[in-house]
């Protein structure tokens, strides 16, 4: 069961519509998993992807196919070409990498291990959409994610378990082809699937019990 959402009700001009405004911006992202979630084995999501944008979708759709770019970000964790990818692209006002061993540090190479809260200040417009992602470490290529929140809708967004549907899944925390376990990137078969939330044989943690993401006015 996902975390629930709660909306503000937007500002109104005097003709009756909503009043566009800019938006200073706290994202707190926390690992709630405790340590040893998955019988012993800890639950660590990757350095992740936050982007704002003007139309829903932009940096992934579910029931479509994933880019080549979430694919990295989902199979291994990396975020950069996904960074790379919308960084210069009209349809993304702004993008940044989260990732952090302490709250208040913006970026940080390692996974968000459990317990740690990584803090990232961003500003946006009040109808714009806020779109976030990183990888379910010990897995394949699941991933969490807010998918296009819209930023007069504030709280406590709603955080979706995904799978990319790129790479066979294997039991979390214990497939060979996953990213704590594998040689090298990439390894695992190849899967023909689209977005969309886990569907095979296993059992995953709520995705409650993994992340919880705030997003509050400063």
């Amino acid at each position: 069961m996902a975390l629930l959402a709660f909306a503000a009700l937007p500002a109104c001009d005097t003709d009756g519509g909503d009043v566009v405004e800019e938006l200073s911006l706290r994202i707190t992202v926390t690992n709630r998993s405790t340590p040893g979630l998955l019988d012993g084995v800890d639950v660590g999501l990757s350095p992740g992807i936050w982007a704002v944008h003007g139309e829903p979708g932009a940096l992934f759709d579910v029931g479509a196919a994933a880019s080549p770019e979430l694919e990295q970000l989902a199979e291994d964790g990396d975020g950069q070409p996904l960074f790379r990818a919308f960084e210069d692209d009209g349809a993304v006002s702004a993008i940044g990498i989260f990732g952090a061993t302490e709250v208040g540090v913006s970026y940080d190479d390692g996974p968000i291990a459990p317990g740690v809260s990584v803090e990232v200040a961003i500003v946006a417009m009040s109808d714009e959409y806020l779109t976030l992602a990183s990888m379910f470490g010990q897995t394949n290529d699941i991933f969490v994610a807010v998918d296009s929140l819209p930023l007069s809708s504030l709280g406590h967004p709603v955080v979706l378990m995904l799978d990319a549907g790129t790479e066979v899944n294997e039991e979390p925390g214990r497939g060979d082809n996953q990213p704590v376990n594998q040689t090298e990137p990439g390894m695992g078969a190849s899967e023909d699937g689209v977005v969309a939330p886990p569907g095979d044989e296993f059992d995953y943690p709520a995705v409650e019990d993994i992340v919880s993401v705030t997003v509050e006015r400063l």
